[in-house]
């Protein structure tokens, strides 16, 4: 099971309607196997959602359709995923998920 190594994912959302943007952030844990090192073993824990323009949450709430009381930052069972690193270099990533998708990770200012 991963442990100590975090990891956020972050995902770009847009309101059904178009009236706000927001990211979608995913955090947990990943782990490498000494016998697999390209394999990057994730246990995601807990998933947010933010204003990408400061709006209020209650405002936030509104555009995405969720209910006044319901938390914008969540906590869930991990479910068994992967990722695998098929390029590298000093300044970007790309892996491919255990679900098909396809993550291009640029390394963010220093």
């Amino acid at each position: 099971k991963p442990r100590g190594r975090f990891v956020a994912e972050q995902s770009l959302i847009e309101a059904v309607d178009g009236s706000c943007q927001a990211d979608l952030i995913m955090f947990g844990k990943y782990a490498i196997s000494p016998d697999q090192p390209k394999r990057y073993k994730v246990d995601f824990s807990s998933v947010a959602l933010t204003s990408r323009s400061g709006m209020s949450d209650d405002d936030l709430r509104d555009a995405f359709g969720f209910d006044t009381q319901q938390p914008l930052i969540a906590s869930f069972k991990p479910p068994a995923l992967h990722s695998d690193v098929v390029y590298c270099d000093d300044d970007l990533r790309i892996n491919y998920g255990s679900m098909g998708g396809v993550y291009v990770l640029e390394r963010a200012s220093r």
